[in-house]
């Protein structure tokens, strides 16, 4: 997947920092904004990894498992972070609030 879609930083942003900066086998970057410091702790990127991994193994391109693992990564970040402080969430938090994310995903599918 390396050669093929590139995550990286924009801005001095990254996965905890918006935009998240996605480049694309075609030379098109696509940015995205959600996200925030609730994302700054170790294992974080762990769970974004896995993310891409299964979408990406479920039969989706891997431009389109990673576009929609960064957006849904960070905004379960901003969700949870909606009721606490960032430096309380856990890798395995942001892994418990994807179901909410993807459901409120599921809502908006023709």
């Amino acid at each position: 997947m390396g050669a093929e879609v590139r995550a990286g930083m924009a801005g001095g942003g990254g996965p905890e920092r918006p935009p998240t900066a996605i480049g694309l086998p075609d030379g098109r970057v696509l940015l995205n904004t959600t996200g925030n410091t609730a994302l700054a702790h170790g294992g974080s990127g762990d769970v974004l990894a896995g993310m891409i991994g299964g979408l990406w193994a479920g039969g989706i391109s891997a431009a389109e498992a990673s576009c929609l693992s960064v957006f849904v990564h960070g905004r379960a970040a901003e969700i949870l972070t909606l009721e606490r402080s960032p430096r309380s969430v856990l890798p395995s938090d942001v892994l418990s609030a994807l179901a909410s994310v993807f459901s409120q995903l599921e809502r908006f599918r023709p």
